[in-house]
């Protein structure tokens, strides 16, 4: 079975199994009952009925399963990657770093025109001149 990512369908679906789930207590219900010990007679009705608590069992395990996959699928999203790196580097002092990163995310076409600019060693000079200048006349106008 290949792994789909969930839909919010999905996802409003598992939570709300869970929801029933724990408003009902069916959830230690099946756990106790399923690790008792097997008394010593076992009847074919005590059979079906263990049966039919396994397979509750593993639907609710195959459901917590899908939850975690949601919210694995949702995490690993560029999105929420980029804003966890952007708030840890704000969290370090290195806020400037992470509106670049956020920058060079919304124009790619700067980290192009970027990267032709130091591509030849002449052309690294210069850029790092251009920058230098830049870099001044930023400070010297925060300061007046």
């Amino acid at each position: 079975m290949a792994f789909q990512v969930p839909t919010e369908a999905c996802r409003a679906h598992v939570e709300s199994f869970d929801e029933d789930v724990e408003a009902c207590g069916c959830q230690e219900r099946i756990v106790n009952a399923v690790s008792r010990d097997r008394p010593a007679r076992v009847t074919a009705a005590d059979r079906r009925v263990r049966i039919e608590l396994l397979r509750m069992r593993a639907s609710y395990e195959r459901l917590a399963v899908q939850r975690s996959a949601c919210r694995l699928a949702g995490e690993l999203q560029p999105e929420s990657l980029m804003a966890r790196v952007r708030d840890r580097l704000g969290a370090a002092g290195l806020g400037w770093l992470g509106g670049g990163l956020q920058t060079l995310r919304r124009y790619p076409m700067l980290l192009s025109v970027v990267a032709s600019m130091v591509s030849t060693r002449r052309r690294r000079g210069l850029a790092l001149k251009t920058a230098l200048i830049a870099s001044l006349v930023w400070l010297v106008r925060g300061r007046s």
